[in-house]
């Protein structure tokens, strides 16, 4: 349920990752307000509003990962209404990446 004392804070997601081998990718966000995405600490992604009436917005970006160990990083904005984001990261032919998360 949505309540001013919620409304207009900002929330982070932190990921550490290794790769085997250097691979092109593709990220998927969907996402409901503003929304920052960082790849190995380059900004591959930034939208500075939320979109209208609290909707989900699907995005896809082609990225480029490396061999051993990436780093993801995403900020959220909440404003009012609903807050919420979506992300997985994709093979160039949309099959699942081989990954091994750090802690």
């Amino acid at each position: 349920q949505n309540h001013p004392r919620q409304d207009r804070s900002t929330a982070y997601a932190y990921a550490e990752f290794q790769l085997d081998r250097r691979l092109g990718a593709i990220l998927c966000l969907s996402r409901q307000n503003a929304t920052k995405v960082w790849i190995n600490g380059k900004e591959l992604f930034a939208a500075v509003d939320a979109p209208p009436c609290g909707r989900t917005v699907e995005e896809r970006f082609p990225i480029f990962l490396r061999q051993g160990k990436n780093t993801l990083l995403v900020k959220c904005a909440k404003e009012a209404g609903p807050f919420g984001f979506a992300l997985d990261i994709l093979g160039e032919r949309g099959e699942n990446v081989p990954m091994k998360w750090w802690r």
